[in-house]
């Protein structure tokens, strides 16, 4: 049996597919290890056969499809097809430390009875990048929005506390399997919900699963110069509103991800919300215009978080602010 699949769900996006692939191809991968990288390719039009095909001399690549487009299906299907024992899960916008893979190698013999591993993610911001996105990229809400995570030292995963993001954490596959992902959260044609693998991870530590960062395992998120933007950040933080919205109608306190929309919404009827949206969105563009960028951010996300909760209950699904095929 393979002992570890590198696993990443792709769909249209062949020069940043390259880019990680190119990384994945510089890992530096203990003698003997049994690996692979699992390319799901989730309904793409373009180059991504082609992409991978490049790399089939440099690395034990495979690609096979998911065409029903949507990130859980996208990933269920890999879950469905990875060999290893474990599954390390990472995205196609990111590039890998060298050590990455050894890092998780090592934590699986540490902690055999661990079920989940989550390990650092970098933002790498693309030039040109304002000001204001390199003053505040490592403070909430762009840290948030740029996908941050930076565990100081290998410590338990728990409920209650930080758990790992999409771009980079690791399960056990047999576990990985008997949860799955529910198919109703991640991207997918029609909405704009996000957290399918935090929740994921919320039903494995509630069952009692066992899980540890891996602060060695870390990788850069390529934060291209379309995603530094104000127009993305009010994008983003309505897809958290809609998705904590969708989540407390559908799974009333049990569920993680309703921490992410603003507190106290499920109590608030559409007019104060639509109140909340205004007052926010005026006070960020007040400290925006009076120099206060940074400090404008906070209330900015939080006018599109009350904005996701009320799009979510009309029934409207927002706008992705990034396109979903770009030019190789």
């Amino acid at each position: 049996m393979v002992a570890v699949s590198v696993v990443v769900c792709t769909r249209d996006r062949p020069r940043r597919l390259a880019r990680m692939l190119e990384s994945a191809a510089a890992l530096e991968v203990p003698p003997g290890t049994d690996w692979e990288v699992l390319i799901v390719d989730n309904g793409s039009t373009g180059e991504t056969a082609a992409v991978v095909e490049r790399f089939v001399s440099t690395l034990p690549i495979r690609l096979v499809a998911e065409p029903i487009a949507g990130i859980s299906r996208a990933r269920n299907r890999g879950s469905a097809e990875a060999r290893g024992r474990y599954i390390c899960w990472t995205d196609d916008d990111v590039r890998l430390d060298r050590f990455w893979l050894a890092a998780y190698l090592r934590a699986f013999e540490r902690h055999p009875e661990a079920e989940l591993f989550g390990g650092t993610i970098r933002p790498e911001l693309i030039a040109p990048t304002p000001g204001w996105c390199r003053r505040g990229r490592h403070r909430w809400p762009l840290s948030a929005m740029f996908v941050e995570r930076a565990p100081q030292a290998e410590r338990p995963i728990l409920l209650d506390g930080d758990t790992p993001w999409g771009a980079n954490f690791a399960v056990c596959a047999e576990a990985q399997r008997r949860l799955g992902y529910d198919v109703s959260l991640g991207m997918a044609p029609g909405r704009n919900r996000t957290g399918e693998e935090s929740e994921f991870i919320y039903r494995l530590l509630k069952r009692g699963g066992v899980g540890w960062w891996v602060p060695d395992a870390e990788v850069s998120h390529i934060i291209e110069p379309e995603r530094q933007s104000r127009a993305f950040l009010l994008r983003y933080f309505r897809e958290a509103g809609e998705t904590a919205a969708y989540l407390n109608d559908h799974f009333p306190g049990d569920n993680k991800d309703e921490a992410r929309g603003p507190a106290g919404f499920a109590g608030m009827g559409d007019a104060e919300l639509r109140l909340r949206i205004a007052a926010h969105r005026l006070c960020g563009e007040a400290l925006w215009a009076a120099g206060l960028r940074v400090s404008s951010l906070r209330f900015l996300a939080a006018s599109g978080l009350y904005g996701g909760v009320l799009g979510h209950r009309r029934g409207k699904s927002v706008k992705r602010a990034e396109p979903t095929k770009e030019e190789s």
